[in-house]
């Protein structure tokens, strides 16, 4: 008879045990974020505004394609990767690449994720990817090239009959080059950009 009682007990504690972890169990994976992966491509050809800060504005030809994929988080009205907040979120390029002429100028970037770049995604149609490391070569005037290197920001906007692209670039670490390239779909042979978002199970 105790020998009964004890294993009632036992059988007892066990499942008050399992009950709890159930329990607790639930709120946790309710609130578990639901992650997406994300195909993006970001496209302009043809003439652009340069603006180079201290010296003016110019017109210029080129072309700027970013292309990659990210894992991202969804909230109301936009998703968004940004692995210090989130390592689980990540963006990676392939083959992103700027070129452009302006004023007897030329320059030439190829563009990568940094362990800081910010990709946000907006019901409106906005893509932004901030904090990208770029490497490339620029040529002025006087024909001398120098390397350059340090940060990009590159964004779609989606305004009221408006769509344009826009490049900003900061040569690092002194940060004394600083370059601005839009292109407007009014005036570019194209400015466009695809995304197609889905579940990650």
């Amino acid at each position: 008879m105790c020998h009964a009682v004890k294993t009632v007990k036992a059988l007892l504690v066990t499942l008050v045990a399992l009950l709890a972890l159930s329990m607790l169990s639930t709120p946790v994976s309710a609130l578990a974020p639901k992650y997406y992966a994300a195909r993006f491509v970001i496209d302009a050809n043809g003439q652009c505004e340069v603006y180079e800060y201290g010296v003016g504005t110019f017109p210029g030809r080129g072309r700027v394609k970013i292309r990659g994929l990210a894992i991202a988080q969804q909230e109301a009205d936009h998703y968004w990767s940004y692995a210090p907040d989130d390592p689980n979120t990540r963006v990676w390029t392939h083959r992103s690449l700027m070129k452009v002429n302006w004023d007897n100028s030329m320059l030439v970037a190829y563009i990568w994720p940094s362990s800081t770049t910010l990709w946000l995604w907006d019901n409106e149609g906005n893509l932004e990817i901030e904090y990208l490391g770029f490497t490339g070569y620029l040529k002025n005037s006087s024909n001398r090239v120098q390397l350059i290197w340090g940060k990009a920001d590159i964004g779609f906007y989606n305004e009221i009959h408006l769509q344009f692209i826009s490049v900003y670039i900061l040569k690092g670490p002194e940060l004394y080059l600083d370059f601005d390239f839009t292109w407007y779909h009014d005036e570019a042979q194209a400015v466009r950009h695809t995304v197609t978002v889905w579940p990650i199970k």
